[in-house]
């Protein structure tokens, strides 16, 4: 956030150093941007998709509405860089698959974790089908539920998981 993707080299190296010793078991790597980090920032985040390592899977989570043009999905199939379809008060649900896998992430949104929402059920449940139409074009969907979703993180996911028939 405080880089904004400016002379970030040496620090993302030392990272990919140290997360990579998860070897199969890493999944992509999610790049959340500030949320005042805008369209206008362009080349920076160009020059930056430049440096990722082609081994590795990245997803990225815009939170500005600016990035959500035509042009922003282009530069991210380019690079093969998934767009994080999210579900959280400060950007609007955007379907899109920009690489081979697709990510999704809960955020939650205003009155959640309030006693009016004690079963996630009712919330989850609607994001099924957008699910199973993402696992049809992909072969592999990742998902991350923040605990601000409902309160409990865990139950959320074994939630998606009966919901959709996984174990």
């Amino acid at each position: 956030h405080e880089q904004r993707l400016r002379s970030v080299q040496p620090f993302f190296d030392e990272f990919l150093a140290v997360i990579t010793e998860l070897g199969n078991k890493l999944g992509p790597l999610l790049l959340q941007l500030p949320e005042d980090f805008r369209h206008t920032e362009q080349e920076y985040l160009e020059a930056f998709l430049e440096i990722l390592p082609q081994q590795q899977q990245f997803a990225i989570e815009f939170r500005h509405g600016s990035w959500i043009k035509e042009t922003t999905f282009r530069l991210l199939e380019q690079y093969q860089v998934a767009w994080v379809v999210v579900d959280a008060p400060f950007l609007p649900r955007i379907t899109r698959v920009t690489a081979p896998f697709a990510y999704v992430r809960w955020h939650g949104r205003p009155g959640y974790q309030t006693k009016r929402q004690l079963d996630p059920m009712a919330a989850l449940r609607l994001w099924t089908p957008l699910l199973r139409e993402l696992g049809q074009q992909v072969p592999r969907v990742y998902g991350y539920v923040h605990n601000r979703f409902s309160g409990y993180a865990p139950r959320d996911c074994q939630i998606l998981q009966r919901l959709l028939g996984e174990e």
